[in-house]
């Protein structure tokens, strides 16, 4: 079977930058040939439904068929940024716009809470990554920021809470960014969606980089337009509505126009904590990573419903007041091997012998902390 591959961009550089990712991403094909029009590729696999969310394709021609392409710019032919990503709408909206743009992409994330946070996180990026970046060769990298988000709490003005705490995210990526050769670092902030987020704020947040430029693709959009594409376009709206808006620290006022100075005598109360948080990174390949893997295996129990989980009713008299729910009579080992299960009962007792006897066999199980009260409760985490 020969399929021809119509590019955005006929100029070399463009199609060398295609050949690349759809070798990436077709390592099987028996032959590409790139011609002056346009690449053929011949396979005997299935890759039409690949090559039509690849970026730097306009058309997909299969015999009589003409196949819309997202059209954009081969990933990787604008150069490489560092993304901040907390899974929200706003950032995944803008990895997409950016690789759409021809950028390659690295990821930071700043883990503010722990295991809730990072979990729904890892989802979205996984989700986002294999469904649009797959051709691009991505790292994810997780900083421990939960003692810089209690300094803050603690020690820095209410009103600079925000403000300080995008300068020290900021700094971080920077310095991870320069680590490895990066200039640009990108960011889903749009302007004046948020009071840390107006052009005055944006400025006194961008003062604490050293050399690395800002781009925020969403700059122009609001935030139903936002919502928008994560839903109708890119399909990650039902993942990313479960990640918390974990930066907004405080209630109440927060400086829209913040001085200078006090900004910096604000920050420098939590400097070394700053510093700290630069040596606790973890690094993922993403095309390799599972979510999965950022739960706290070596926790029995849990205090959160992780998203896609298989609850499992261990009450004595089970009742049909907890939706989605199976009853433990009724689960089948050999089926959620590769799932989550959450074990609840009354009060957490019973479930944690439940979960133990479940990991004992292979599952990654975990009890419900403070048992069906807890569900009912609405759990959710607490900074």
């Amino acid at each position: 079977m020969k399929i021809k591959v119509v590019p955005t961009r006929l100029d070399e550089e463009a199609l060398k930058a295609l050949r690349s990712n759809i070798e990436s991403t077709i390592t099987d094909a028996d032959a590409i040939e790139v011609l002056p029009d346009g690449i053929i590729i011949s396979s005997d696999h299935e890759v039409v439904e690949k090559l039509s969310r690849m970026f730097g394709v306009s058309k997909i021609l299969l015999e009589k068929k003409v196949i819309e392409g997202p059209k954009g710019l081969p990933i990787g032919l604008s150069g490489r940024a560092l993304m901040m990503f907390s899974g929200g709408f706003d950032s995944p909206v803008a990895s997409w716009m950016m690789w759409m743009s021809g950028f390659s992409l690295d990821f930071i994330h700043f883990n503010l809470t722990g295991p809730v946070q990072t979990y729904h996180m890892g989802l979205v990026l996984k989700t986002l990554y294999d469904r649009w970046g797959f051709s691009d060769s991505s790292k994810l990298y997780i900083v421990d920021f939960r003692e810089v988000s209690r300094g803050i709490i603690e020690l820095v003005d209410r009103r600079y809470k925000q403000i300080v705490l995008k300068r020290a995210m900021y700094k971080v990526s920077e310095d991870l960014a320069m680590r490895n050769g990066i200039e640009l670092i990108a960011t889903g902030e749009s302007v004046g969606q948020v009071s840390s987020q107006t052009l005055h704020s944006l400025k006194i947040i961008e003062e604490s980089l050293r050399r690395c430029k800002v781009l925020r693709p969403l700059a122009g959009l609001d935030k139903e337009e936002i919502i928008s594409l994560s839903r109708e376009k890119i399909g990650i709206y039902d993942l990313s509505k479960n990640v918390r808006e974990y930066c907004a620290l405080v209630a109440g006022r927060v400086v829209t126009r913040p001085r200078p100075q006090k900004t910096i005598n604000e920050e420098n109360k939590i400097k070394d904590l700053i510093e700290d948080a630069m040596s606790k990174v973890t690094e993922y390949r993403v095309k390799d990573f599972d979510p999965k893997g950022l739960l706290p295996y070596e926790n029995l129990e849990i205090d959160f419903i992780p998203h896609g989980s298989v609850l499992v009713d261990a009450r004595s008299n089970p009742r049909k007041d907890v939706p989605g729910s199976i009853r433990f009579e009724e689960l089948d080992v050999e089926t959620v091997r590769d799932k989550i299960v959450v074990v609840f009962c009354e009060d957490g007792i019973i479930s944690r012998e439940i979960a133990l006897e479940l990991r004992e066999q292979g599952v990654m199980a975990y009890s419900l902390k403070g048992g069906v009260k807890g569900l009912k409760g609405g759990i959710c985490p607490v900074i």
